[in-house]
């Protein structure tokens, strides 16, 4: 499509100025790791995704115990990381406030993001519901290049006619964008053996060319 082409075009010239200009985050050794538990509210609100072949069906009790599921293993992760001596900043039930301010604060390194969502983007509370806040919005909204990583804890399927990792114009370095690309990702814990599936979504530290981004699988 037209519009996706533009929209990726736009996304790496903004990525590239940045990185000509070296407008970044601080480091992870001296900056903080954000650990965000996205808030999907699915249970209260409707849903408006703005993708019309995503169909989602979320009862509300299952939603409940997801969203506790996403809180408790956001405060695990913060206390793991704490003990190895990285600061974090862990955000339970976590709307799109918080995850806008997290992107645009260049005293945050890593971002680790933890919810429902796919390869593209997270579903997150906003003002008017629950919205699905993909790469696009991120890269327009972002005011640097993170330094650190930007770990994509939600289902990595592919549900857009054009798939970009959520995380790929938010660090200077493509390489530091882990997600798990086309697979779901429900684990039980942090030791859970499906955590090895987070893995680095590129090869190369630069945007690949739009004719080489996967396209949404035929049904």
């Amino acid at each position: 499509m037209a519009n996706d082409r533009a929209q990726y075009r736009n996304a790496v010239e903004k990525w590239s100025d940045f990185n000509e200009r070296g407008v970044f985050s601080k480091t992870t050794s001296n900056g903080t790791t954000a650990i965000i538990s996205a808030d999907s509210a699915f249970r209260e609100h409707g849903v408006n995704t703005g993708i019309s072949d995503v169909t989602l069906n979320v009862a509300k009790s299952q939603d409940e115990q997801s969203q506790e599921v996403f809180n408790k293993e956001a405060k695990a992760l913060g206390k793991l990381l704490g003990h190895v001596g990285i600061k974090t900043e862990v955000i339970t039930d976590a709307r799109v406030a918080d995850l806008v301010e997290a992107i645009m604060d260049p005293t945050i390194s890593d971002l680790t993001i933890i919810g429902h969502g796919g390869i593209a983007g997270i579903y997150i509370r906003g003002k008017l519901g629950t919205t699905f806040f993909d790469w696009y919005k991120a890269s327009s909204i972002s005011n640097h290049l993170k330094r650190g990583r930007v770990t994509q804890r939600f289902c990595g399927v592919l549900n857009r006619n054009l798939n970009v990792a959520f995380g790929t114009f938010l660090v200077n370095n493509l390489q530091n964008v882990d997600a798990t690309f086309g697979e779901l990702f429900m684990p039980a814990s942090l030791d859970d053996p499906v955590n090895q599936n987070l893995r680095p979504v590129y090869n190369s530290p630069t945007p690949p060319r739009y004719t080489d981004l996967p396209r949404k699988p035929a049904d």
